[in-house]
């Protein structure tokens, strides 16, 4: 219930990035990148949908975090690699 699979996402740097978010759980999650500002709230068993523009993608990495209660200090981390 409180980890990103995969935790990390290899993308290409300058390229927009756009992925499915799948929650199996029971409990709600969100997708988080607080450097870029976005915020996809995932609710319980449900699906969204990420979209990280080309713009933003500079080389480098870009930490993911769920910040829905104690999700993120339960493991809830990941990251956006980009190069």
């Amino acid at each position: 219930n409180y980890a990103f699979r995969p935790a990390a996402i290899d993308v290409e740097a300058g390229s927009p990035f756009v992925a499915r978010l799948d929650n199996p759980s029971d409990l709600p999650h969100s997708y988080t990148i607080e450097e870029l500002g976005i915020v996809v709230y995932v609710h319980a068993r449900r699906w969204a949908v990420v979209e990280i523009r080309a713009e933003q993608l500079a080389s480098g990495d870009l930490a993911v975090i769920c910040d829905i209660g104690d999700h993120r200090e339960r493991g809830m981390r990941g990251v956006v690699r980009s190069a």
